[in-house]
């Protein structure tokens, strides 16, 4: 894994998974083979057929479907809706700003730690 990547270790659907929070992605996603193994406990939200998106390499790939999953990191459950699409290996979700802004949180990049605001904003 690359030291200057943004990873996490999450728990999903009984399982360990490597989340990476990445504040230059619009959207986020779920890799395609963990999706496939999660057929019926995943609901479609949407065709996402249509979205092709741009890869930092500056190639595209065309994405499948939009689910909506939940996911636990450090005992904060989030729930976001995710594009489908193969991942680099090891990844399972990118989070990006759609659901970073949802949950309102800060990065603390020198110690890798998600913050969530609380209700009362703190």
């Amino acid at each position: 894994m690359d030291v200057g990547q943004f990873l996490m270790k999450c728990f999903a659907y009984d399982e360990d998974k490597i989340v990476l929070w990445d504040s230059g992605a619009s959207l986020s996603f779920i890799d395609e083979e963990f999706r496939n193994r999660l057929k019926g406990k995943l609901e479609t939200v949407k065709d996402s057929s249509n979205y092709r998106i741009c890869l930092g390499d500056g190639s595209t790939v065309e994405t499948k479907e939009c689910v909506r999953a939940t996911f636990t990191v450090h005992g904060q459950e989030i729930t976001g809706e995710y594009h489908v699409m193969p991942l680099p290996p090891s990844i399972d979700f990118i989070i990006g700003n759609d659901i970073m802004e949802s949950l309102d949180v800060f990065l603390g990049i020198r110690n890798r730690k998600v913050l969530f605001r609380n209700d009362e904003g703190d």
